[in-house]
């Protein structure tokens, strides 16, 4: 990524978590809600001083080395994890059902990165996000009970999904720019 792109993908970012705080403001007069952080960022150490803050201010944070498990295990992620969860936090392994609205995934690729998590981080998580749910009605329903079934087998309490409503490409560009 370049430096120029880089600086708007993070403008970007900012954008959208601030509409996601003003929103999370409004619903919390209506409703009791516990801050989660989606911590997308990497781990050096666990003396890192954003996933200290995390740790601190938080109810849930997730483990994400590459936008869900990737292809091998991260030592520091395993120490993390364990953090959140020693501090009675929700330590949510993270999978993408449909990564920047380019198509769902096979739902053996989404249990397959379940299992990844569950075999790779052992003690460092306790639950599941799914990012990117379908947002028009109920059409997938099986695909994600079949997510939540499996995740529920193999030990995670709580599966916490999240959808947005994904813009198109351009519009995307648009807005980053």
């Amino acid at each position: 990524i370049n430096a120029e792109y880089g600086a708007q993908y993070k403008q970007s970012k900012v954008f959208v978590m601030k509409k996601i705080l003003i929103a999370l403001f409004f619903l919390s007069v209506v409703f009791t809600l516990e801050i989660g952080v989606p911590s997308w960022w990497w781990c050096d150490s666990s003396k890192d001083l954003a996933w200290n803050e995390t740790i601190a201010n938080s109810k849930i944070g997730s483990v994400n080395p590459h936008s869900g498990p990737g292809d091998s295990f991260v030592p520091c992620f395993l120490e993390v994890g364990k953090r959140m969860i020693s501090q009675g936090m929700i330590s949510a392994a993270y999978i993408d059902s449909n990564p920047w609205g380019k198509g769902y995934k096979p739902i053996s690729q989404m249990l397959q990165e379940i299992d990844s998590y569950v075999s790779w981080y052992p003690g460092a998580i306790n639950s599941l996000f799914v990012d990117d749910l379908e947002n028009n009605g109920c059409t997938m329903y099986d695909y994600y009970s079949q997510i939540v079934s499996h995740a529920k087998s193999k030990g995670l309490n709580t599966v916490i999904c999240l959808s947005l409503i994904h813009i198109s490409e351009p519009t995307r560009q648009a807005e980053i720019s």
